[in-house]
C-alpha cells in the first residue's frame, strides 16, 4: 500500500451505526506483510470479522520486520489467522536482495562481515468497549539457525468489557530433517505477550530459546531441555467472553488426575488462573495436530465456536 513503510500493516475493524454488520474502515499493509479478509459466511454473526496475516512466500528472512496496528471498535469480534504455519528462515551473514526497513549505515556494515539482524515482529492491538480479539494463528517454524523475536501487546478498554483469545505458539523446525539438524535447532527466539489494562500490566508472558554458543554438532541444548516434544503453546485468555472457556479449563483441570508415569506423555497441558478474569494454558505435545486437536476440542467446549459461528469455526484452528 502507499505511503507505509515496508513490513506495516494498519486494520481498524468497526460496525454500528457505520455499518449494519462489521467491516474494515481500514485494511493495509505493505510487503512483504498482505492482509486478507475474506467475504463473511451466512452463518457468521454479524459483529464478527476475520483476517488472515500472510508473509510473501510463506517466510520471513533475516532483516524483515513486521509491525501490525489493529484497532477493533466497540462491540466487534475481529479473528485473526495465518494461511499456514510462518517459516523463519536461516539468519546468514549479509542480507537478501529483498529485505527490508535496513538502513544504508546497518547494510554497509553487514557487507564488512556484521551480523545481519533478526527477524522482528510486533503487533499492538486497541480493543474498544466490549471489543474482541482472538489470534489464532498456525504454528510459527523456526528453521536452523534462524533469529526471531516478537512482541505482541493488546490494550483493553478501561471499563473491563474488552475480551481477548491469544494463541502464541511454535514447533521445533522442519521435521523431514535429522534431529541434530532442525530439532530446536534456531539460533534465537524470543516471544512476548501483554495485556495492558491502561497503565498496568495485566498479564505478560514471555518465551525465550537460546542456541547461540551452539557448536551444532549434536542437539542443541534447547532441544535437550524440551525433549521429547515438537510443540509448545502458551494461550492468553481473558475477559468476559472467554469465562466460560475458563470455567471450563477450571473444570477439566480438576477432573484430571496427575500422577507419575515411567515415560512422558504424548500430550501436556496446565491452566493457570491469573486473576478472576484472566487465565493462561500452557499445551506440549509430540506433534502440531495432537496440540491443535486438543484445543480445538477445550475451544469448542468453551464456547468459542459459538462466538464465531459453525460456518466459520472449522476455519479457525
Amino acid at each position: 500500500s502507499p505511503n507505509l513503510p515496508p513490513g506495516t500493516g494498519h486494520v481498524h475493524l468497526s460496525g454500528p451505526p457505520r455499518s449494519p454488520r462489521a467491516y474494515f474502515i481500514t485494511n493495509h499493509a505493505s510487503y512483504p506483510l498482505k492482509l486478507l479478509a475474506p467475504r463473511p459466511l451466512p452463518s457468521q454473526p454479524a459483529n464478527v470479522a476475520l483476517l488472515y496475516t500472510l508473509a510473501y512466500g510463506g517466510g520471513l528472512v533475516s532483516g524483515d520486520c513486521v509491525q501490525l496496528a489493529c484497532t477493533v471498535d466497540a462491540g466487534q469480534v475481529l479473528v485473526m489467522r495465518t494461511q499456514g504455519s510462518t517459516k523463519v528462515y536461516k539468519h546468514r551473514r549479509g542480507l537478501r536482495p529483498a529485505a527490508h526497513g535496513i538502513s544504508p549505515a546497518l547494510a554497509a556494515a553487514v557487507k564488512q562481515g556484521a551480523e545481519a539482524p533478526s527477524v522482528r515482529q510486533r503487533m499492538h492491538v486497541t480493543l474498544g468497549s466490549g471489543g474482541t480479539f482472538v489470534l489464532l494463528p498456525d504454528a510459527l517454524s523456526p528453521f536452523r539457525g534462524s533469529r526471531y523475536v516478537q512482541a505482541q501487546r493488546v490494550c483493553l478498554p478501561e471499563d473491563g468489557t474488552g475480551s481477548v483469545l491469544l494463541l502464541d505458539w511454535i514447533n521445533s523446525g522442519r521435521g523431514d530433517r535429522p534431529a541434530e539438524e532442525e530439532y530446536w535447532a534456531m539460533e534465537y527466539y524470543a516471544s512476548t505477550n501483554e495485556l495492558v489494562f491502561g497503565n498496568r500490566v495485566l498479564a505478560r508472558e514471555r518465551m525465550i530459546l537460546d542456541n547461540g554458543k551452539h557448536t551444532g554438532d549434536s542437539l542443541s541444548p534447547t532441544a535437550r531441555r524440551l525433549a521429547p516434544y515438537h510443540v509448545y503453546a502458551t494461550v492468553l485468555v481473558y475477559g468476559p467472553q472467554f469465562a466460560r472457556l475458563r470455567a471450563h479449563l477450571d473444570a477439566l483441570g480438576d477432573a484430571t488426575s496427575q500422577f507419575q508415569v515411567p515415560r512422558a506423555p504424548g500430550l501436556l497441558w496446565s491452566y493457570s488462573p491469573l486473576s478472576e478474569v484472566c487465565g493462561m494454558v500452557r499445551v506440549a505435545g509430540l506433534e502440531v495436530e495432537d496440540v491443535r486437536d486438543w484445543m480445538r476440542g477445550a475451544f469448542e467446549e468453551g464456547g468459542v465456536a459459538e462466538l464465531v459461528g459453525p460456518g466459520l469455526w472449522p476455519r479457525c484452528i
